[in-house]
């Protein structure tokens, strides 16, 4: 019951600041902010407590494949978004996702060339989405789309670690990173600034997932060796660190 209250209370207030952040601060600092593991985390905590460490590794595996993943879903959303509207880029962008991840499924990497691999995969997408040519503009966002993000975020959780017993660690660890909160941004975006503004949110998903990786790096690398609470906060410090470093690079 405990745990089912943290998750509950934890990942509306998580969604919902990083939203409201990313309002005070531009759509493209907000699609960096959506690079953060803000699902993927607490997931893996949650994995973490509910099951052992060891399935938390097995999972961050998959959950660091899923960089690659969502990197694919924003080349693919990315290069199509000049050419159709939002629903039909969102499709090109998840069939980029599910190829990818299938490709996971069957490639077994261990830990360490699977973290250069990915590093590698965010590098090349970066090289190939098209970037934004115009200007960006101000909008009047909604007041129900905050609810919204925060009420999918956390279905989404309780979803998926519900049924981690049934799918076991690897497709936990592959799943957890669908892009719900960068799919929510890029398509209001792109309704509401046309496709620049999805490019602008994609290309910042992309810069945050160099932190998304690491963080999963940190996590199956220590989670069965050091305290569960230890391990997490210096992945949760150390990808924040990464995310503001690469965020000063991208703004010079």
């Amino acid at each position: 019951m405990e745990l089912l209250l943290y998750k509950l209370i934890s990942t509306p207030i998580i969604m919902g600041l990083a939203t409201w952040v990313s309002r005070k601060l531009g759509i493209g600092v907000g699609g960096w902010i959506a690079g953060l593991p803000l699902t993927s985390g607490p997931v893996s905590l949650f994995l973490a407590l509910q099951h052992n460490p060891q399935f938390a590794v097995d999972a961050a595996l998959g959950t660091m494949s899923g960089s690659a993943s969502t990197s694919a879903f924003c080349v693919m959303y990315a290069l199509s978004a000049r050419r159709v509207r939002w629903p039909f880029a969102l499709i090109f962008g998840f069939a980029g996702f599910a190829f990818m991840t299938l490709v996971w499924k069957v490639v077994a990497i261990p830990l360490l060339p699977l973290y250069v691999t990915t590093i590698a995969v965010i590098i090349a997408a970066l090289r190939i989405a098209p970037r934004p040519i115009t200007a960006a503009s101000a909008v009047t966002q909604p007041n129900w789309d905050i609810p919204l993000r925060m009420f999918l975020a956390t279905a989404f959780v309780l979803a998926l670690t519900s049924a981690s017993d049934m799918i076991g660690p690897t497709w936990s660890g592959l799943l957890s990173p669908i892009p719900i909160y960068a799919t929510l941004m890029a398509s209001f975006a792109h309704v509401q600034q046309g496709p620049d503004g999805a490019l602008r949110v994609l290309r910042g998903v992309l810069l945050g997932t160099f932190a998304f990786a690491t963080f999963f790096l940190i996590i199956g690398g220590l989670v069965t060796s050091l305290p569960l609470g230890l391990v997490y906060g210096l992945a949760a410090s150390t990808a924040m660190g990464i995310n503001a470093a690469v965020f000063h690079l991208a703004r010079r």
